[in-house]
Parts: C-alpha cells; sequence; structure tokens
C-alpha cells in the first residue's frame, strides 16, 4: 500500500471514531484495517491510537500525525484537480442526491449549469425524501438540509438554511395586524406544513435573547411546502420556511418576512462516503457555494 493511502486510512480511523467504522468506510475489513494501523505505528515506532472498553483516542503523536496527513490529502486533491483543469476538460461520472424540494427549486439549476459547463461530465441527480445512503445507492455527493442523518459520512457545510416567518400583505392588511412581537401572532392565522416534522402547533425559533416558543392556531394544514407557499401567498395565513423557498416570493412582494429577529437555525450540507471525493464531485462543489452565494442562498 502507498503512504498516500496509509494516510486516508488514518484520517478515516481519525473521523470515524473507530476501526470498523473506518473499515465501512473504505471498504475493508476491520482486520485489514487494524492490520494496516499496526503497521503504521511499527514503522512509526510510536503508538498513534489508544484503545479500551469505551472506544478509542488519538494519542498526541496520532493528533499532529492526523494534521499533517489532512493537509497532505488536501495537496494531493489541489494537484489532481491543477492537473484536470490543465488538460482544459473534467470528465467522469458524478451522482448527486438532494431533498426533492432543494432539487427542485436551487439545485437542479446548479446542476444544470455546471453540466454546461462541463459537456464531458455524466451527472445523476436523484430527489428524494428521505436522502438515500450514499454506499448503498453508489452516490458521490448528498445534500442535505438540516441536521446530518448520521455520523459515518464525511460532511462538509455548504450554507446556513434561516427558516423565516413570512405572511402576504394582504393578510396583514385585512387583519390590520402590526407584527412586532411574538404574542402578535396570536392574531393571525398559521399554516401547518407536516414534512416538517415539528412538535404540533410550536413553533421553536432563536433570537436575539435566546430561545423562543410560539404557539400558534392553525386551521389550515398540509405536507407539502409548495402548497403551503401558495396559500400564504393567498393571504390565508402565516408560514415558517427556509429562506431559500420562499426569496421569489419575497422579491416580487407576494410575501413579506415578519419578526426577522427570530429564525429557525439550520444548514446545509453535503456529505459523502469514503475518504476522498472524486475530481468531479470537488469540482461541483467548488462550483456550487459561490453560485449559491450568488443568488443570496448562502452567506
Amino acid at each position: 500500500m502507498s503512504r498516500a493511502t496509509d494516510l486516508e486510512l488514518f484520517s478515516a480511523i481519525a473521523k470515524s471514531g473507530s476501526l470498523s467504522e473506518a473499515a465501512r468506510r473504505l471498504g475493508l475489513t476491520a482486520g485489514a484495517v487494524s492490520r494496516r494501523l499496526a503497521a503504521m505505528e511499527t514503522r512509526l515506532g510510536c503508538p498513534l491510537v489508544l484503545r479500551n472498553t469505551r472506544g478509542m483516542a488519538l494519542t498526541g503523536e496520532g493528533k499532529r500525525f492526523l494534521a499533517g496527513a489532512d493537509d497532505i490529502l488536501e495537496r494531493i486533491a489541489a494537484l489532481e484537480d491543477a492537473v484536470t483543469s490543465a488538460r482544459g476538460t473534467l470528465k467522469g461520472k458524478l451522482h448527486i442526491n438532494c431533498s426533492w424540494g432543494f432539487g427542485e427549486r436551487v439545485l437542479s439549476l446548479a446542476a444544470a449549469e455546471f453540466a454546461a459547463a462541463n459537456p464531458e461530465i455524466e451527472l445523476t441527480l436523484l430527489l428524494s425524501d428521505p436522502p438515500l445512503d450514499p454506499v448503498q445507492s453508489g452516490l458521490d455527493l448528498v445534500i442535505h438540509i438540516g441536521e446530518l442523518p448520521e455520523s459515518r459520512f464525511h460532511a462538509k457545510r455548504l450554507f446556513r438554511n434561516d427558516r423565516i416567518l413570512c405572511a402576504s400583505p394582504s393578510l396583514l392588511q385585512k387583519t390590520g395586524s402590526s407584527v412586532t412581537s411574538p404574542a402578535d401572532l396570536a392574531k393571525l392565522p398559521a399554516i401547518s406544513i407536516d414534512e416538517d416534522r415539528l412538535p404540533g402547533n410550536i413553533w421553536e425559533l432563536k433570537g436575539k435573547n435566546g430561545a423562543v416558543r410560539i404557539r400558534f392556531h392553525s386551521s389550515l394544514r398540509t405536507n407539502s411546502s409548495e402548497t403551503a407557499t401558495r396559500w400564504a401567498e393567498a393571504g390565508l395565513g402565516v408560514i415558517l420556511r427556509s429562506r431559500w423557498a420562499v426569496s421569489d416570493a419575497l422579491q416580487s412582494g407576494k410575501l413579506t418576512q415578519i419578526l426577522p429577529d427570530l429564525t429557525m437555525p439550520s444548514s446545509g450540507y453535503a456529505y459523502y462516503a469514503g475518504n476522498r471525493l472524486a475530481s468531479p464531485a470537488r469540482s461541483f462543489l467548488r462550483f456550487l457555494v459561490p453560485w449559491l452565494k450568488q443568488r443570496g442562498i448562502a452567506s
């Protein structure tokens, strides 16, 4: 095995927290991972990992080795990308999974631009709720909004995904409501979205002074975020939605943000199996983040 491969293996061990999990990420047996770790420790003349009944931890030498390993792996990835760029053509396959909402509204547009700029990339975008397992589905990347489903995958934070409170100007005018505090929401109807998986009729938000729980009255309920947005635009109630999902409605004036100091913070991530991304996946992420920033989705 090459030294670079050993660095990948050790990085996987350190970041997964166990030999068995590292083996799963790398497609090896736990025994093979254990033997290669032992060989590295013998070659270096010091232990890198301490194991006990409660798990494992890096030694001081292991922490230093990890920092250097990650730096070298990043340099290797950058070198590979530089060579690819010098050839002028990015080639290969790229399989991406994303949720239906973000995928249809946002990621499909980014993927289309990336594919147009790289015609020799074979790009597949699969939309699903919940997200697919990258190992079982043979995916290069999963773009996920919210909490990461499993710690065994490598993850890269792409952008903040704050959910915000919105209502139509017609609703505020019709009810004569001036919403300046959470208590004012009691005067307004709300629209509940089942897919949010939130506690019934409670929005748990965060503001400058900490957490705020808002109990709301909902006479309209749906499992479709798009339906909820259309209802809100029609003046039927207040909604809590991701900023990217209502950006067009906010710009057109169909919706207006209320109580802007209160949000439900979240993030968008890219996660993947294995220890290193293939060149097409790395290139796509480098393209995606500035693309999102240009559209006000990423900050």
